[in-house]
């Protein structure tokens, strides 16, 4: 009887070391969402107020300064998106934390490897099940030859 005392306590005392580590590893990983997220929140408002100054100066522009500020335009809502993208990302993730359920794959509701949740803290699936959804998004190319065309070594090529 004492043995198998000893046994529960053991397991006990597993249990409760791997909730503490990934409950420490939980707190690194929103520490360093939140960390990320106010991040860009002050490039993007650094930004703005940079366009708007620049909005502001009011010269007058000859073509070349005006096609220099479209490309920049151009590239400033990339660089928008891109950071609104990863904003949302950092949003779910939070929230997913919150609830409970996260480092959950979302396709395949398997535990995602917490090595790729420090590399990519806004996972949403593990590695195998993003791969899997990488090339099933891909677009093929579909080759065919007409009747007329098969004497021939031509080929046309759409893409899906």
């Amino acid at each position: 009887m004492g043995l198998h005392f000893q046994k529960e306590k053991i397991l006990m005392a597993v249990a409760t070391k791997n909730i503490e580590t990934r409950e420490g590893t939980l707190d690194r990983i929103k520490s360093q969402l939140i960390s990320r997220k106010n991040e860009i929140l002050a490039v993007s408002s650094s930004s703005i107020k940079s366009r708007l100054s620049a909005n502001d100066n009011g010269e007058a522009k000859d073509e070349i300064d005006l096609a220099n500020a479209s490309s920049e335009h151009w590239l400033n809502t990339i660089q928008y998106n891109k950071r609104n993208g990863e904003l949302a990302q950092i949003d779910k993730a939070l929230d997913k934390i919150q609830e409970g359920m996260y480092g959950i794959c979302e396709e395949c509701e398997e535990p995602i490897p917490e090595k790729r949740l420090h590399v990519r803290p806004f996972a949403t699936m593990c590695v195998e099940c993003q791969e899997d959804r990488e090339k099933s998004s891909r677009p093929f190319i579909v080759r065919s030859i007409s009747e007329e065309d098969a004497t021939l070594d031509t080929t046309e090529e759409k893409v899906i």
